[in-house]
């Protein structure tokens, strides 16, 4: 293998970062960082209530980051913690109405460089790529 995997996910992110940072629009997006944009995406497309130990363990955090983010984003007006009835020790993440705009502008933006980077791939392609990159993250997950 003459280029290393990891060099080449580097390149990947951090052409992507630079496309988000031309992003203008709403100025609550701009001040968001990618994992908060990871996060509020995440709230905002689950089909089931999120909790901390939800987001601990979908991304690999460990309690205390996951806590201080969480933290950090309840801070910032971006999710609320509400008490569940069913367990009083439990704190279900709903996301605020300045959240939902910035998720609007999320959803735009991931729609938009999506279609740039995929444009050069066959379906096919991007059904083995979506293969390979879901094997590469469960061998991750595994360490």
């Amino acid at each position: 293998m003459d280029k290393l995997i990891l060099s080449t996910i580097f390149c990947i992110t951090n052409n992507y970062k630079r496309y988000v940072s031309t992003i203008n629009g709403v100025d609550d997006y701009a001040r968001t960082n990618g994992v908060t944009r990871m996060l509020i995406s995440f709230i905002c497309e689950s089909k089931e209530d999120v909790y901390q130990k939800t987001i601990e363990k979908t991304f690999g955090f460990s309690r205390s980051t996951a806590s201080n983010i969480i933290t950090q984003m309840e801070n910032e007006g971006l999710v609320v913690r509400e008490k569940v009835n069913e367990d009083q020790r439990l704190r279900k993440l709903s996301l605020t109405d300045k959240s939902i705009i910035i998720y609007n502008k999320i959803r735009e933006e991931k729609s938009n460089y999506e279609k740039i980077i995929t444009k050069d791939f066959s379906k096919e392609e991007l059904n083995q790529l979506n293969y390979l990159l879901n094997k590469l993250k469960n061998a991750v997950g595994k360490e």
